[in-house]
Formats: C-alpha cells, sequence, structure tokens
C-alpha cells in the first residue's frame, strides 16, 4: 500500500521479493528516505560505506546519498519506506544526519501500526498523523538506549579515493582517465574495481552525482546554460538529456 502528499510518501510492502523494488538498482533520491526492514537479510551500500541488515533495521539517508543493495535478501523482502521533505525533518537533528540502527520489536510494532492506519485512515488523517510517526522514530531511535548500529564494512581503499576525489571535484570535467590519472592506476583497472564494488559504473556514478548537483545549483538561482558549463557539460543537449533521464524533470520546472 502506497499513500503519497505533498511532502511525504509512505509505502508498506509485504510479501514481496526483492527485484520488484528498486533497491537493487543504484539510486539517488531528492527526499530523504528513512527505510524500515521488516523480514530479510542483505547488504546496502550507503555512498562508500556497506551496511549488513536483517530484520529491524532501520536507515535514514539524506537526499543526494547514492545507495543500492549489494547483497539480496534469500527470502521474501519486506519494508516500509517513507519519502519526506527536508521542511519535515525534526528541527533538533542535524539536516545532513543519516544513520542505521538495529532496532527493538517496540519500533516494529510502531511501524506495523501505522501500515494498518495506512490501510484503515482517511487521508486527512493520516497526514497528520504521518508527521508524528516521522518525529517517534527519528527522535526515539536517534536519541533512546534502545537498538544498536548495524554492522559495517569498509569498501576498498580504492574506491574510496574514487567517491572523495569525485565528491571533491564534482564541479569540474570528470572523465575515467582523469579520476584514474589523479589515482595513479589505469582505466580498466579503476573501472573493474569499481562496477564491481557498487553494482554500477564510473561514469554512472558521476553522473547521478553531477546531476543531483545541478539540480541544487537550479534551485539557487543559476540558470540551465551556467549550471551545465559549471558541471564541465561540453553539451547543452547532453545535460539536458541527462537531467530529464535522472530526475525525471527539466530544469525549468526545478526552478
Amino acid at each position: 500500500m502506497i499513500k503519497e502528499f505533498s511532502q511525504i510518501q509512505f509505502a508498506c510492502n509485504k510479501s514481496k521479493t526483492v527485484t520488484q523494488f528498486n533497491y537493487y538498482k543504484e539510486h539517488v533520491h531528492q527526499r530523504y528516505e528513512l527505510l524500515y526492514i521488516l523480514n530479510g537479510a542483505g547488504k546496502f551500500l550507503i555512498e562508500d560505506v556497506e551496511y549488513s541488515f536483517d530484520k529491524n533495521s532501520m536507515f535514514l539517508i539524506p537526499p543526494g546519498k547514492y545507495h543500492v543493495m549489494t547483497k539480496l535478501p534469500e527470502r521474501d523482502y519486506e519494508r516500509v519506506v517513507v519519502y519526506f521533505t527536508g521542511e519535515l525533518l525534526p528541527s533538533i537533528l542535524d539536516n545532513r544526519l543519516y544513520f542505521q540502527k538495529s532496532t527493538s520489536n517496540s519500533t516494529r510494532d510502531l511501524v506495523n501500526k501505522y501500515c494498518n492506519y495506512v490501510n484503515t485512515l482517511d487521508d486527512s488523517v493520516l497526514i497528520v498523523l504521518m508527521q508524528g510517526f516521522i518525529n517517534e522514530m527519528l527522535l526515539t531511535e536517534f536519541y533512546g538506549s534502545n537498538g544498536s548500529e548495524t554492522e559495517q564494512s569498509n569498501l576498498p581503499p580504492l574506491v574510496k579515493s574514487a567517491i572523495d576525489y569525485i565528491n571533491n571535484n564534482i564541479d569540474k570535467p570528470l572523465t575515467t582517465k582523469i579520476i584514474a590519472d589523479a589515482l595513479f592506476v589505469s582505466n580498466t583497472h579503476l573501472g573493474h574495481v569499481f562496477s564491481q564494488t557498487m553494482n554500477g559504473g564510473i561514469m554512472h556514478y558521476v553522473q547521478i552525482k553531477k546531476i543531483y548537483r545541478a539540480q541544487e545549483l537550479i534551485r539557487s538561482g543559476k540558470t540551465a546554460t551556467q549550471v551545465a558549463e559549471m558541471l564541465g557539460y561540453k553539451s547543452y543537449p547532453t545535460f539536458i538529456r541527462n537531467y530529464k533521464t535522472y530526475l525525471g524533470t527539466t530544469p525549468s520546472e526545478d526552478k
């Protein structure tokens, strides 16, 4: 069941195989993502850190963070996901915050209660309750003593270095050769290690990051022409095409 409002989207999906979702594909969201795992065990990559998850695992992922499932669950994958705008993040939390925890059964009960609300309550009531759900989930898990952080593992040093270089130079022209030369490795080796680790090619990662950065610049008042030039696009039509492909919108619609 999915409920979507102007600032919140709530999806409660049970008894589904993981391939029916997009989590096995690399992606970036324009909103915060609150993800709660009801069932299923696997691994989830967020930027340059890989996390193991099991039932009752919870993640908060800010806008613009690259993430992908790197190990798919072997059994049914059941989860609840809430996408919400930054305005709804509790004001006492840092707006750059992201965290992951293995939660208690009481949190699971809360999640199931709201899944039931989605199926039984009118939208006018549900939209009010959803704000409370976000506040309760984030504040109790971030400040509470229950639960523990999920197991995490670092990526290969070469991949971490590539990600750092890309993020620190996102406003400059970037190619596999430029990145490889900066890291003193061959194009082929870098591309192979990156794609094996990240479930996607290095230039795909670059394009995702550049387009999300482009959206930020567009919303700050820059023109599409200025942004394309700032981000090192030699072809304006290519920039517009990539913008539509990754964001499903146009620069003029995002102003």
